[in-house]
């Protein structure tokens, strides 16, 4: 079955996936990172070692996020205990892993995440400038807890998500975002503007619908919006296309400028 979902993911688009693995938590693509992403690499995660081990990568991960952020500058109160929940969900699943490999294998995993830990705690001390108090003894006491995770109920099985469905939100998204900005462009009545207004506020619902990996939903507002432009009664001029250029050919300052004439004879 798992690898049934694999195949269907992978042939399913790629792009919006690859550039989702550079998002941190806030980010418009962060979802694709976990729902997609992640979940293909759990059923390419096949056998009890490489669980565990792909576990402790995930943890990794979800660390690494909080550094990010807090480089940033973007990790407040509120962020860090979202993060702070994720993390502590995750290390309970290493713990459930960890559970069934042999004891050289979890010995070694045990070590790898006391690294990690040590690692983040000093990543900690650099940030202690820019983050407050609060946020700092939260980041703290969350490594303590990682050390000795609390059992917490693990979805083993969560359901896959098709990477064709996403990548097909995420152009559409981009599609109606285009066409707003051409109506935006133009000389509008007042009866138009409030219909612009509909037509943003129908769009926002859609990507805050992607953003939260409710993708039914953007679904729902993405056919909502297209319905309001249809409805709009503006042609929107169509975007210019840009010139394919073949493998091995250059285009010169001559070439863009060159107009069609016919040949002049010899």
């Amino acid at each position: 079955m798992k690898s049934t979902f694999l195949i269907a993911l992978l042939l399913g688009g790629s792009g919006v996936a690859l550039i989702s693995e550079q998002s941190v938590p806030g980010d418009f693509l962060y979802p694709v990172k976990l729902h997609v992403n992640e979940n293909i690499r759990h059923a390419a995660a096949i056998g009890s070692v490489a669980e565990a081990r792909l576990a402790l990568a995930l943890l990794q991960e979800r660390l690494r996020e909080v550094e990010i952020l807090a480089e940033k500058g973007e990790l407040d109160d509120e962020t860090t205990a979202s993060v702070r929940a994720a993390i502590n969900a995750q290390a309970s699943i290493v713990e459930e892993k960890s559970g069934s490999i042999t004891s050289s294998n979890e010995q070694k995993l045990r070590e790898d995440l006391q690294a990690t830990l040590e690692g983040f705690r000093v990543a900690l001390v650099a940030y202690q400038a820019s983050l407050s108090s609060s946020t700092i003894e939260s980041l703290q006491t969350m490594a303590d807890e990682v050390e000795q995770p609390g059992a917490q109920p693990v979805q083993d099985d969560e359901p896959l998500v098709d990477a064709a469905v996403v990548d097909g939100i995420f152009v559409a998204l981009e599609e109606l975002e285009s066409q707003e900005k051409a109506l935006a462009s133009q000389s509008l009545t007042e009866e138009q503007q409030t219909a612009l207004a509909e037509i943003s506020l129908s769009l926002v619902k859609a990507k805050s619908a992607f953003a939260s990996g409710e993708y039914e939903t953007a679904q729902v507002h993405i056919e909502e919006t297209r319905q309001l432009i249809a409805n709009f009664g503006v042609d929107i001029p169509p975007a210019p296309e840009e010139e394919v250029v073949e493998e091995g050919e250059e285009i010169t300052e001559e070439d863009s400028t060159a107009t069609s004439t016919p040949d002049e004879a010899i």
